[in-house]
């Protein structure tokens, strides 16, 4: 399995802890998402979440709504499973 980075890691745990996250891509943005919920302190690349989905980490479903996209990330059972074991190695 790849190395996660840091932030792939925060993004795992966000995801984790609510299992979905709905996140918003805005044009307005520059190529950053924005979380609808506010999970996220920082906007997030889309290469970020284009690395969990490569990784098959999570899965993404999405609607547009005018010129705004809006999505819903959820973990897939591999993307559960290694969050859980990286918890039960930090307790």
């Amino acid at each position: 399995m790849k190395q996660l980075s840091s932030l792939q890691f925060a993004l795992l745990t966000y995801l984790y802890v609510g299992n979905q996250v709905f996140i918003c891509r805005d044009p307005r943005t520059k190529g950053h998402i924005s979380s609808g919920l506010d999970l996220f302190p920082h906007k997030v690349s889309k290469r970020s979440f284009a690395k969990l989905k490569s990784l098959g980490l999570t899965s993404e479903l999405s609607v547009r709504f005018h010129d705004v996209e809006w999505g819903q990330v959820v973990l897939t059972d591999q993307g559960s499973q290694l969050v859980r074991e990286v918890f039960y190695a930090l307790c």
